[in-house]
């Protein structure tokens, strides 16, 4: 196992040393590989909304046109799913020919690249007093999120296509990174594959990183798991909004030092990967990188 998290690091290294534009959260969607065809995979997409009603999503599920393996697809879930649309290219999905995982893309019905209140609503956690707001930000709704994505959403995407179980993944990045950290927390999680860019640990002044060693120490976790956490290294303290002050800490050596206690753990298998970015630009150059590890590790891991 460690020899193939070496090897992927040496492989795909080189991604680090990308330059590439912040996310524009005013930006629309525009003409995407939806609109335009793929030769590698065929897209369809669904509407659904929130357990209270008050949000409203649009998942993109992307199959490859093979044939089905024999234990059936592998299967990643990718937030921020308008900008993930709006950033595929034909050219990074033929890079997945080898192994090519279904893709599905978690939206929201919208034409802009992300809804900010709504992301901010669906992957938080709740503060350890049940407080749900932080200034301006409102959330605390990740349980929420999760229970719709583990009983309604990945539910619906297998009805349209056979999917392997045990070679299930999930990315987000900054409130979506720190979703996919507390989604590999539940006892109950579909997931054995995690990848979390730049998780925003600020949130509820730090409260996640408490959870994270505590859940490192219990060692709990029953089935094979990996973890790869991906961090700008050129953000050196959280951003600070004027209308919140934030929890401050050491980014890049809590990102080290969470992967090493994760690490240790019996059935857990974390990867750190570190990129000459700052926090917003580090959305593409991660969800590539996601993709790639997943497609690679699932051709190469066996999954009990």
């Amino acid at each position: 196992m460690k020899l193939l998290r070496c090897l992927w690091l040496c492989s795909f290294g080189f991604v680090s040393m990308l330059t590439h534009a912040a996310p524009d959260f005013t930006k629309p969607v525009g003409t995407t590989i939806v609109d335009s065809g793929s030769d590698h995979y065929q897209f369809s997409q669904m509407m659904l909304d929130s357990i209270d009603g008050q949000r409203h999503y649009r998942v993109t599920i992307a199959v490859p046109k093979t044939a089905v393996p024999e234990h059936g697809f592998p299967v990643l879930y990718l937030l921020d799913g308008n900008a993930v649309i709006a950033d595929l290219s034909d050219s990074l999905l033929a890079q997945l020919a080898n192994n090519p995982p279904v893709i599905v893309a978690l939206g929201y019905d919208t034409d802009l690249r992300f809804d900010l209140p709504a992301r901010t609503r669906d992957y938080t956690p709740k503060g350890n007093n049940g407080q749900t707001t932080i200034g301006k930000w409102q959330g605390g709704g990740a349980d929420d999120f999760f229970a719709l994505l583990n009983d309604k959403i990945q539910p619906l995407v297998e009805k349209t296509v056979t999917l392997n179980r045990q070679q299930q993944g999930i990315w987000g990045h900054s409130f979506g990174g720190l979703f996919v950290l507390y989604a590999m927390q539940k006892t109950d999680s579909p997931f054995r594959f995690y990848a979390s860019a730049d998780p925003a640990f600020w949130w509820m002044n730090g409260e996640q990183i408490a959870q994270l060693e505590g859940f490192a120490d219990n060692d709990v976790v029953t089935a094979t798991t990996q973890l790869l956490l991906m961090h700008g290294e050129k953000l050196k303290k959280p951003p600070v909004s004027p209308s919140t002050a934030r929890f401050q800490y050491d980014v890049t050596g809590t990102n080290q030092r969470l992967v090493s206690a994760l690490d240790k753990m019996e059935n857990v298998s974390a990867v750190y990967q570190g990129y000459q970015l700052t926090h917003g630009p580090l959305f593409k150059p991660s969800m590539v990188s996601a993709l790639r590890w997943f497609s690679d590790l699932t051709a190469s891991v066996k999954t009990d």
